[in-house]
């Protein structure tokens, strides 16, 4: 319809030239050109939409001088030009304050649709481009600049849908956050969190919807508000309960002990209740550092030892006296088959073994060769390249033993079983006193700092 009126004014535009110039008569060629100028200028602002009587008039008056030349009415013409062009200008001052203005607000929605995207942070620069543009176009209709205004708005509009879109497609940006919060809410209820965090562990539960359902509305601010709220508790309910279980399973640890030194296995097994308060004194020393995974781990093999104290009998003690001379041949059998020893590097290397129900440790091997469980940790402290947890070791692991001494006592090792690397003759004896056994006591992977876990060796028994 437009292209047609556009039309039809450039042929009656044509037609009055040609008509003025056949009868000698002036055309208002300038006055209807000024009309057709502002009409187009009023079009360009949506007078049809905000000044539709006043656009009417406008196109109908030009029309009309058209019309007034064809018909040699050319004196008319002049003046109804004038007024067509009186009422397009009408039309303009009417619609170009409210497109600025409905320009200015569409521009102001889809910068709210990028605030909820988060393109604050996801698309930091277009959302600020935008935010600047809504306010230069916010200054420009202050100051009466309509169609200025409108053109602030417009690019602006352009960049906040931009923001949008780019935040959008960072969505999963939100969704790995809330997987991880979930990992930690899974990993706090294994520490019990309904006991020991109750209230954090429910905000998080509660954030962590919110965030889900945020996302699935594409809101994606205030779904990471929730799950930053969600993570935060989240992580001290993690904290909470493993700091309280930890104190739990040392309490527990503390009480079993206590049954077992009192029980009649604790003359028998004395290793294992020697073993069972070492646990229990790492466990607490963990604790105190805040290493509360660790400190449960060695407080529940306290437990564990302790109960092997239970499980054993008082009269089911062997009397070594004598056979102490076979049993220190036994030893150092023991030894050199498990061992290979590097006198220049000066450590022996041993490789930890899986036998059911007596499996190696720290401790045992620590027994093995320096007569002293307690001497474990110079053990871990020359393995800690493969042994970040002294509460676990594996099968099939070399591990070095360190031998105290000269080459030439290392070597003597290999041949008596004597030397700096092996027990002195009261460490032998302390060890023959500790060693004696209950028949039916059954051994299981140890995780208390110095009983390592993993498989535990039969020990020699000096």
């Amino acid at each position: 319809m437009k292209h047609n009126t556009m039309i039809l004014t450039a042929l009656l535009f044509a037609l009055c030239v040609f008509v003025g110039l056949g009868c000698g008569e002036k055309v208002p060629i300038q006055e209807m050109s000024a009309a057709k100028v502002e009409v187009s200028k009023a079009a360009s602002v949506q007078a049809d939409r905000y000044a539709p009587e006043e656009m009417k008039a406008a196109r109908n008056g030009l029309m009309e001088s058209h019309t007034q030349v064809a018909k040699g009415d050319v004196s008319d013409a002049s003046g109804t030009a004038n007024k067509a062009k009186a009422k397009a200008e009408e039309a303009y001052n009417k619609s170009v304050p409210l497109l600025a203005r409905d320009s200015i607000e569409t521009a102001e929605k889809s910068f709210e649709s990028a605030t909820e995207a988060y393109a604050e942070n996801l698309a930091r620069d277009e959302y600020l481009k935008a935010q600047s543009g809504i306010k230069d176009a916010n200054d420009q209709f202050q100051n009466k600049q309509f169609y200025n205004a409108h053109l602030k708005a417009v690019a602006a509009d352009e960049d906040a849908k931009k923001a949008r879109d780019i935040s959008l497609g960072k969505k999963g940006v939100l969704s790995d956050s809330i997987t991880d919060v979930n990992v930690t809410i899974d990993r706090a209820r294994n520490y019990n969190a309904e006991k020991h965090a109750g209230d954090n562990l429910r905000l998080a539960e509660e954030n962590v919807k919110i965030a889900n359902d945020s996302l699935g509305t594409l809101k994606l601010k205030q779904g990471f508000s929730a799950v930053e709220v969600a993570k935060m508790n989240a992580d001290e309910a993690l904290a909470k309960s493993m700091r309280g279980t930890s104190s739990d399973k040392i309490g527990d640890a503390k009480a079993l002990l206590g049954q077992a030194e009192k029980s009649p296995g604790a003359s028998s097994a004395t290793t294992d209740l020697a073993m069972a308060r070492e646990s229990l004194n790492s466990s607490e020393r963990l604790h105190s550092d805040a290493k509360y995974p660790e400190a449960i781990t060695a407080a529940e093999d306290s437990q564990r030892l302790s109960r092997l104290v239970l499980a054993t009998k008082a009269d089911t003690r062997v009397d070594l006296s004598t056979q102490g001379k076979d049993k220190d041949k036994a030893a150092i059998a023991e030894r050199k088959s498990q061992t290979q020893i590097d006198c220049e590097r000066g450590y022996a290397l041993y490789t930890v073994r899986y036998i059911p129900g007596n499996k190696d440790c720290l401790w045992r091997i620590a027994r093995i060769y320096y007569g002293d469980g307690f001497k474990w940790p110079k053990i871990h402290d020359a393995n800690r390249d493969q042994v970040s947890n002294p509460h676990l070791i594996l099968p099939g692991q070399q591990l070095k033993v360190p031998m105290d001494g000269s080459v030439t006592r290392c070597r003597k090792y290999i041949t008596s079983g004597e030397g700096d690397g092996c027990a002195s003759k009261d460490a032998k004896k302390s060890a023959t006193k500790d060693a004696k056994k209950s028949s039916s006591q059954e051994g299981k992977a140890g995780y208390g700092e110095g009983n390592g876990g993993g498989a535990r060796v039969e020990e020699p028994e000096y």
